[in-house]
């Protein structure tokens, strides 16, 4: 009876020292201030969430250079987009972006070609002091001539984490009069 009784009390004295450890382990005493993050909550930050709707249409476009391109009633979504031809060609460089904090980035937008060549439109991103091609939209998987094709990538490389991130359209090799790009629903965001 005593060897049992023993057994048990060890038993007690062993569940309590667990549940005390394991208590230390998961319990936070301290109390939420609501802006914290701990190393496994993961943020989502818009950056940039355009459809080329508001007047100036271009005012998210304007920090790094004034744009050739225009804006049609051509959307994806909305009532307008912005327009890549000849004579309207060039770049369309967002303004500077704060992607210091990011771990990651994601680039998103409609896209629609008509009768491109290959480097007519090239999707650029600023790493602090040159842009670097990220895809020739005619070499995109989803590319489908005269359709609402959908962009999206996302950007692991610490380069572009920056406080001056940029996404660029480079369409100054359109110059064809039969050729033309819109560009529709652009949304850059960022986890921290």
């Amino acid at each position: 009876m005593k060897k049992i009784l023993f057994l048990l009390l060890a038993f007690t004295m062993l569940l309590v020292m667990v549940t005390k450890s394991t208590f230390g382990y998961f319990s936070d005493s301290e109390a939420s201030t609501g802006s914290r993050f701990t190393a496994w909550e993961i943020a989502t930050v818009t950056l940039l969430n355009d459809g080329f709707e508001v007047d100036p249409w271009d005012s998210n476009w304007d920090d790094n250079g004034t744009t050739n391109w225009g804006r049609k009633a051509y959307p994806h979504s909305g009532s307008y987009a912005a327009e890549c031809k000849k004579n309207t060609n060039g770049y369309l460089t967002s303004d500077s972006l704060d992607a210091s904090e990011a771990t990651s980035i994601t680039v998103s937008f409609w896209f629609n070609p008509d009768g491109l060549d290959t480097g007519d439109i090239l999707v650029q991103l600023y790493n602090g002091s040159t842009y670097d091609t990220l895809y020739d939209l005619i070499e995109y998987p989803t590319f489908q001539d005269k359709e609402w094709c959908y962009f999206s990538e996302e950007i692991t490389d610490s380069q572009y984490f920056n406080s001056d991130f940029r996404l660029r359209f480079d369409g100054s090799a359109l110059v064809d009069s039969k050729e033309t790009c819109h560009i529709d629903d652009v949304l850059i965001t960022m986890e921290q």
